[in-house]
């Protein structure tokens, strides 16, 4: 009888450790794709894909999970983490193609006054 009721203590003991590292083990994954992008400045499209995807999907993973306040208001604060790092790289994509314009028109016009020219 003891051993039954060792046993038992000893599976709810199990399920309680791994529903806590579960919920944890997701907010670690939420920070290692947080600190993946100090990384992807030459990601390809595929690469970014591949992120968004993986993120979607940790994204409807915790969606169905519940969590204290504080592990939210982390989760809260990683997300938070992501969507300006992403920002900021989008916006250093958008400055490089506005440098160029000047450049794509000269060559556009002068392409054009050539042409013309003959």
């Amino acid at each position: 009888m003891k051993i039954f009721s060792y046993s038992l203590l000893s599976l709810f003991f199990s399920i309680f450790i791994v529903s806590c590292t579960t919920n944890r083990s997701t907010i670690n994954e939420l920070y290692a794709m947080s600190e993946e992008l100090d990384y992807c400045e030459e990601y390809s499209m595929e690469e970014w894909e591949d992120y968004f995807s993986r993120y979607e999907e940790l994204l409807s993973d915790m969606s169905g999970r519940d969590y204290t306040q504080e592990e939210k208001n982390e989760i809260a604060a990683v997300q938070g983490k992501i969507t300006a790092r992403l920002t900021k790289k989008s916006i250093r994509k958008v400055e490089s193609v506005i440098e160029r314009i000047p450049s794509f028109i000269n060559g556009f016009v002068d392409e054009f006054a050539n042409e013309a020219e003959e």
